[in-house]
């Protein structure tokens, strides 16, 4: 699937030829798509054993993550056949999943049952590929078989063979559906998701998997500004509609050294929600992000209070993957898995890893406000809360983080010879990270570098901000639960 889009052009008029040449893909026969893989959001991440069957898929989404990844490869800008449809291997997936195969990912991941996440760079149940070729079947009869938590994330309605499946299985409840769905608006939600179904049979799907009894969630992801916001009331009314039971938001986010592909693909944003985003962004970003633009958290504020209040009014959970406002997570997945004391599905579905700033943030908040007051804060006589390296270095769910086995999978060994990676594991690159203080720009100041401890590793203080006064005094919301 080759890509060519016009220098500065408003339009990404790949949409259609993407859609096209998808329907006619096959399968390439020469080799399979390594996954599953480490999540590059590893540090943040309850899920971070990511699963896809397919190395794309055939949505054709403005803001794809995948696609801004894939653009950017030479392999697939300049080749002539452009990028190959490839499937995993079930044969040699089975064989580790079941132990027959001993391997760190066995030992750290499947042994201990944690939650699996498939759906990270392409989309498990495709209407163009998964129709077609029907390579997940297998691995959801695995799993069924042996009752293991997976959380799927989609934009489509499951086929009938599919809907058979997770009709067999559903007495287990060992399944929690995610759907992505950032407005209501059908004709934006066209032009920004090109490939995928409208809103409303998105909605349709999180019913039908509530129906079964499943876990499910509403994934307000990315959250775009000029159509999220102003269909968010409908949103949240057509979730309760469906019994969601958690909601995840997060805002989108601009790479200003773009490519001509994804500044293309950002234009037609621009045409859509009607002014220039890129722009907008640069205007309300605080500048000590860099070139990452997430916008201020003020702007984001109003909208979680919105979506915080309506979620506790509804007996929803809340989640938050934005690193602004990280902290009001009601778990410690900000893809909105349940703890266990609100989990009323399958157990398993709460195994996910804690060793992660999701969590840490999540459990710092809580601390802080059990043991302070907003009187204390106001009065600037209070007790800190501190997050140290040890929640990561001596928790049981991070021992997976020093096996070599998963250092190729991060970005971080980019540029590294083969000497250096051998000698790499994600808990080195975890501390390297964590004592460069990166997170205290990534979280705009939620917390603070205080001192070092023992092993010259960075303690970091909860910083309370102001809008915890304002919804604690003015809201009545008790942010110490």
């Amino acid at each position: 699937m080759s890509l060519k889009t016009k220098k500065n052009s408003g339009k990404l008029v790949e949409f259609q030829n993407w859609i096209d040449r998808n329907k006619v893909q096959s399968i390439c026969q020469k080799d399979f798509y390594s996954s599953p893989r480490i999540s590059s959001e590893y540090p943040d991440c309850s899920m971070p054993n990511t699963f896809d069957q397919y190395n794309f898929c055939g949505n054709a989404c403005s803001y794809c993550f995948a696609y801004t990844q894939k653009v950017n490869n030479p392999a697939v800008t300049k080749s002539k056949t452009g990028l190959l449809l490839k499937q995993t291997n079930f044969k040699k997936f089975k064989k580790e999943f079941e132990g027959r195969k001993e391997t760190d990912r066995y030992k750290y991941f499947y042994k201990k049952r944690k939650v699996l996440q498939w759906g990270s760079m392409a989309d498990p149940f495709d209407a163009v590929f998964e129709a077609k070729y029907h390579v997940g079947e297998d691995y959801i009869k695995l799993f069924s078989e042996h009752n293991y938590p997976v959380r799927f994330c989609s934009k489509f309605y499951p086929t009938r063979r599919l809907i058979d499946l997770f009709e067999e299985a559903k007495k287990k409840k060992n399944y929690a559906f995610m759907y992505s769905i950032i407005t209501t608006d059908e004709a934006d939600a066209k032009r920004i998701e090109y490939g995928a179904p409208p809103p409303k049979r998105r909605f349709e799907a999180l019913k039908l998997f509530s129906d079964m009894g499943y876990y499910t969630m509403l994934r307000m992801r990315p959250f775009v500004m000029g159509t999220s916001d102003k269909t968010l009331d409908d949103l949240l009314a057509k979730g309760l509609e469906a019994n969601v039971d958690s909601v995840s938001v997060e805002w989108y986010c601009i790479d200003v050294r773009a490519s001509p592909h994804v500044k293309a693909m950002q234009n037609w944003l621009s045409d859509t929600v009607g002014f220039d985003i890129v722009k907008y962004a640069k205007a309300i970003t605080p500048k000590k992000r860099g070139g990452y633009l997430r916008l201020s958290r003020d702007v984001k504020e109003p909208y979680i209070r919105k979506i915080y209040q309506w979620c506790l009014e509804n007996d929803v959970l809340f989640a938050c993957s934005d690193p602004d406002f990280k902290e009001l997570n009601m778990s410690g997945s900000c893809c909105g898995l349940p703890e266990l004391d609100r989990n009323k599905y399958h157990p398993d579905l709460s195994n996910f890893i804690r060793s992660q700033w999701t969590s840490f943030l999540r459990n710092a908040r809580i601390n802080f406000w059990k043991k302070n007051t907003v009187e204390d804060v106001l009065k600037n006589d209070f007790e800190d809360e501190l997050i140290t390296f040890s929640q990561v270095k001596d928790n049981p769910d991070s021992k997976w983080m020093n096996s070599k086995e998963f250092t190729n999978d991060s970005v971080e060994v980019t540029g590294m010879n083969k000497s250096e990676r051998m000698n790499s594991t994600l808990m080195l690159f975890m501390r390297k990270r964590w004592n460069k203080c990166k997170e205290v720009n990534y979280f705009d100041g939620k917390i603070l570098p205080l001192k070092y401890d023992e092993e010259d590793n960075v303690v970091y203080k909860y910083v309370p901000h102001p809008y915890e006064i304002t919804w604690q005094r003015d809201y009545g919301i008790d942010l110490s639960k």
